[in-house]
């Protein structure tokens, strides 16, 4: 393991979610909506469009993940997949 996949920046933490996601007869992974847990709050998300994707580094909590670059609810945000899981990267300070 290299230095740039094991380090996790100090504020931010790794959260999975959990995925609705479709997968193509070629293999393809695509996430169609998620859910968010907050306390005691739990909100659905769908996922209005893919953007990217990216096999790449989280910079935030290390390791090497498959990125997407999603619009939901008109905002972009990043979703990260490493297969089966799905997560997020929280800022946390």
């Amino acid at each position: 393991m290299t230095e740039k996949q094991s380090i996790a920046l100090k504020g931010y933490e790794k959260v999975y979610i959990e995925m609705n996601e479709t997968v193509t007869a070629e293999g393809r992974v695509l996430p169609q909506r998620f859910k968010w847990i907050d306390g005691n709050n739990e909100t659905a998300y769908d996922i209005d469009r893919i953007l990217e994707v990216k096999q790449t580094y989280a910079p935030h909590v290390g390791g090497l993940a498959t990125r997407y670059l999603v619009r939901v609810s008109g905002r972009e945000k990043y979703l990260w997949y490493e297969g089966p899981k799905w997560f997020v990267e929280k800022h946390t300070g």
